[in-house]
């Protein structure tokens, strides 16, 4: 009898410690929720890098945190926009301090999605500025500037063809979900000089 109240005792303690060092992915949604995982729902209103805003139905303004390691997004190749309307299962670690209330989206999972509108026809493009392999477009077409991701495609990726800034260009984008992050970036599909 002693053996089996200390098997669990156990039990419950070895679960918070793999729960601890492993990711969203190791577990299900059922399996989360036993070990302290909560739900919530409602209408995302900001979407950040590593954050987002949802609008409760009680019209409670909730902060929620991600990681690209512990963030699963059911379908996987949706992100979120504002206006969607989702369900997130989550933990909420507290820090060492006791300072931290953190909640940290495990599962996201869409209710509802506000309509995908991408810019992807072939445009004009002013190059703005570079950094990081991120580089910055302005569409007169839209007036916007627009950041995107990747390599310039075939010959412009020659550093003698390279746009600089203030270079006319023809591009075609891609959106994609963003790897790490909660939204989408755009990645160039082709690119001309004009």
């Amino acid at each position: 009898m002693r053996k089996i109240t200390t098997t669990l005792l156990i039990l419950p303690l070895l679960l918070i410690l793999m729960f601890s060092v492993a990711s969203a992915e190791s577990f299900s949604k059922e399996q989360l929720l036993a070990v302290g995982g909560k739900t919530l729902n409602g209408k995302v209103t900001k979407v950040g890098v590593y954050n987002f805003f949802i609008q409760t139905s009680e019209g409670e303004l909730v902060n929620v945190h991600t990681d690209s390691g512990a963030t699963k997004f059911e379908p996987k190749d949706e992100r979120l926009m504002v206006g969607d309307t989702i369900n997130v299962i989550y933990t909420s670690p507290i820090s060492a301090s006791n300072s931290t209330d953190k909640l940290m989206a495990c599962y996201i999972d869409f209710i509802e999605k506000v309509p995908r509108q991408f810019l992807t026809d072939e445009m004009e493009c002013i190059i703005s500025f570079s950094q990081r392999n991120e580089k910055a477009c302005y569409l007169p077409k839209y007036d916007k500037l627009v950041s995107f991701e990747g390599r310039w495609p075939g010959r412009m990726d020659d550093i003698s063809n390279r746009p600089t800034v203030g270079s006319k260009v023809k591009i075609k984008l891609k959106a994609i979900p963003a790897r790490i992050g909660n939204g989408y970036v755009y990645t160039l599909k082709s690119a001309s000089p004009i």
